[in-house]
C-alpha cells in the first residue's frame, strides 16, 4: 500500500513538473501572440498623439503601451533562458537587469524598496547555465527583502565589476542577518530545494552553486552582516568562448 502511494505521489510530482515546463515553455508564444496586436495599438496610438498633440492621454496611453511591451518581452526572455539545460554564453549584467526587471512583480519591491544599481561598462562575458546563475541571485534577492520587511529603510544595492579574471557581483541591502536555520528555511522555501543536510547559511548557497555546477570552475559566495546591513559577493570565474 505504502508503495502504491509513494509511487502516485512520484507520478502526480512528474505530472506537476510536465506541465509546469509546458506551461513556462508556451509563455514566449503567449508573448507573441499579445505583442504584435499591442505594437500595433501603440503605434495608433502615437500617430493620433502626433496629430492631436493637444490631448495628453494619447501620450501618456503610448507611454503605458511600451511599459507593458516591455514588461511581456523580459518574461519571454526568462522563460526561455531558464529553461535551457545548455552551457551558454552569459551576459552578467543582461542576466541582472532582466532578473530586477522581473522583480519588480514584487510590490514590496516595486514600490517601497530604494534601489542602487551600478553595471560595469563593458563587462566581460562568461560560460554557464542561466538558470542556476539567476537561481542563486533570486535567493539571494529573495532573502534580503525578507530581511528588510520591519526595517525603517529599505534600500538594496547591486553592483557588477571585475577583478583577477572574476566578475563580481555586490549586493548589499538594510537589515541585519537572522540565525541560521531561519535564513536556511527561506533560501529552501523560496528555491524549493529538498535536502536532508541543512548547512550554514554560507554553505546553503555554496552548495547549492557547487551542486549544480553553474560553471566549470570555482566560485566564491561570501556574505557579511551588522546589525543594519547585510553584504553579498558572488565571484564567477570569466569563461572565454
Amino acid at each position: 500500500m505504502n508503495q502504491q502511494t509513494d509511487h502516485a505521489k512520484s507520478l502526480d510530482a512528474e505530472l506537476f513538473q510536465t506541465r509546469l515546463l509546458s506551461f513556462v515553455n508556451a509563455i514566449s508564444g503567449f508573448v507573441h501572440n499579445i505583442s504584435n496586436p499591442l505594437t500595433l495599438i501603440t503605434t495608433r496610438v502615437q500617430l493620433l498623439n502626433l496629430k492631436m498633440p493637444q490631448n495628453s492621454e494619447f501620450e501618456k496611453m503610448a507611454n503605458q503601451s511600451k511599459i507593458i511591451v516591455s514588461m511581456l518581452n523580459n518574461l519571454a526572455y526568462i522563460s526561455q533562458n531558464i529553461v535551457s539545460t545548455e552551457i551558454k554564453s552569459l551576459n552578467i549584467n543582461e542576466l541582472l537587469k532582466n532578473e530586477l526587471t522581473f522583480f519588480r512583480t514584487d510590490t514590496f519591491f516595486n514600490h517601497e524598496v530604494k534601489k542602487n544599481y551600478q553595471f560595469y561598462p563593458n563587462l566581460s562575458k562568461t560560460k554557464g547555465f542561466y538558470f542556476h546563475v539567476s537561481t542563486l541571485f533570486f535567493c539571494i534577492m529573495h532573502l534580503q527583502l525578507f530581511l528588510m520587511r520591519d526595517t525603517a529603510e529599505k534600500t538594496i544595492s547591486v553592483k557588477t565589476s571585475e577583478k583577477d579574471n572574476n566578475i563580481l557581483i555586490d549586493i548589499s541591502g538594510t537589515g541585519g542577518m537572522l540565525s541560521d536555520k531561519e535564513v536556511n528555511q527561506i533560501c529552501l522555501k523560496s528555491i524549493n530545494l529538498e535536502t536532508e543536510d541543512i548547512k550554514p547559511r554560507q554553505l546553503l548557497i555554496n552548495n547549492l552553486i557547487k551542486s549544480h555546477q553553474i560553471i566549470p570552475g570555482n566560485y566564491i559566495l561570501t556574505i557579511k552582516s551588522d546589525h543594519d546591513q547585510t553584504y553579498y559577493q558572488i565571484a564567477i570565474p570569466i569563461i572565454h568562448e
